[in-house]
């Protein structure tokens, strides 16, 4: 009988990041086949087989065996999410009246299904032999990091040190820490894994503790404790003041030094570290642009960019020449303003110079994952969320310094101005 002598959730359970080798190993006891035959099955319900997305036909190798990626199957299938579920871009969803954690409507979080099949003669059999499961996120490891290095479980939340929150940053001390203004707006996410793994960690709420003037407040986001719906174990939670202020409604006064946000369980157990939100009162003089990129484990980072954002609009046109002269009227002229150099097509984009002379070495090092992002936003003032292209394609990673550091980057609107 042909089975899976190998999957990538073997030594380690939970969900896997989709970008790095997942591969699977058949293998047949007794008379290997002509063939193995996988069909791969995307689920969105979890335990229930979906959609088939492929079938591969693969020879045995020398081993008897055969080695299946399914990595590169899925390549680009999930993304950190743009929508909201009720519409909007996520990064600026409004909290007013909210009590859940938010979902959404991308392909953010799947299981996938693989049945196996031998195939003789050929005829393939008429059932699977074998068949194993998988859950996916979003997010990448290097090969540099070796082969199923299991880095996604600083996020399966299972204590209080778990990093759990879906960002590259890392923080000086046991929090992870960002710098924001009052008019800012982002999200954080987190998976949450009980689906997927054999004990459960019972995570089921984003807990919120503001310190500001006449006390601190809290508030959390609740969410359900694992759901078969895959996309609904991908928890979304805001941490742009502007929407965080939302959330407490009346019991936020405005005069707030630091957000901190944890994980915690159905008993008020903690399952990650401190996101800590400090104020950022460093002055403005002209419109902020916030930047937000589609990070390596599967959510958003943010920076914000304070320095004057210089724009500049290039034009593009095609023309004709045009004949003046009024050559099918019964009397010829012109006019001496007629137009010969017509043009019929015009174009223009708009690329925007950021600058932020105080950047901490944390916020200069983060930086770097933007210009690998394929996914990069941006938000001029208090304006609307807009795609973008970075035109900056080097930048240099200095060690760690104690001191502020001037950090510049060109962007590109990723949308043609109309003319």
């Amino acid at each position: 009988m042909s089975t899976f002598e190998h999957t990538p959730t073997d030594t380690n359970d939970g969900p896997k990041f989709a970008g790095q080798h997942l591969v699977f190993t058949a293998y047949e006891s007794g008379t290997v086949p002509d063939r193995f035959v996988i069909e791969v099955y995307e689920n969105t319900l979890i335990g229930t087989t979906g959609t088939k997305i492929g079938e591969f036909y693969l020879t045995p190798n020398t081993n008897d065996r055969v080695q299946f990626d399914l990595g590169n199957v899925i390549e680009g299938r999930l993304s950190a999410p743009v929508n909201a579920t009720g519409g909007g871009v996520i990064h600026g969803h409004d909290f007013t009246s909210a009590t859940n954690a938010l979902t959404t409507t991308d392909r953010a979080l799947r299981e996938y299904e693989l049945k196996l099949y031998n195939y003789n003669n050929g005829t393939k059999d008429a059932s699977p032999q074998d068949t194993a499961t998988i859950g996916v996120m979003p997010g990448v490891c290097q090969i540099s990091d070796g082969y199923l290095s299991f880095k996604e479980s600083p996020y399966l939340m299972a204590s209080s040190t778990a990093k759990a929150f879906l960002t590259d940053r890392v923080g000086d001390g046991a929090d992870i820490e960002m710098f924001m203004a009052d008019e800012d707006e982002g999200i954080v996410a987190i998976v949450q894994p009980d689906q997927f793994l054999a004990s459960d960690s019972d995570v089921d709420e984003f807990y919120y503790s503001v310190t500001q003037s006449g006390g601190a407040t809290a508030d959390q986001l609740n969410f359900a404790a694992g759901s078969l719906t895959a996309n609904d174990n991908y928890k979304v939670a805001c941490i742009g003041p502007a929407q965080v202020a939302q959330l407490f409604g009346s019991s936020w006064n405005g005069n707030w030094t630091k957000i901190d946000i944890e994980m915690r369980t159905t008993t008020n157990t903690i399952r990650s570290k401190h996101l800590t939100i400090h104020r950022d009162c460093r002055p403005i003089k002209h419109d902020p642009v916030q930047l937000t990129w589609a990070n390596t484990v599967g959510g958003w980072d943010y920076l914000r960019f304070d320095g004057r954002a210089l724009k500049t609009v290039n034009t593009e046109d095609k023309r004709y020449r045009k004949t003046v002269g009024s050559y099918g009227e019964a009397d010829f002229t012109f006019n001496a303003y007629d137009r010969q150099d017509t043009p019929y097509h015009v174009t223009a984009r708009e690329k925007f110079a950021l600058r932020n002379q105080f950047f901490t070495a944390s916020e200069r090092n983060l930086l770097q994952y933007c210009l690998r992002s394929k996914n990069v936003m941006f938000r001029v003032g208090t304006g609307d969320w807009l795609p973008c292209t970075v035109d900056t394609k080097s930048y240099t990673v200095q060690p760690a310094a104690s001191k502020l550091f001037d950090v510049s980057l060109n962007i590109e609107l990723a949308q043609d101005i109309r003319c």
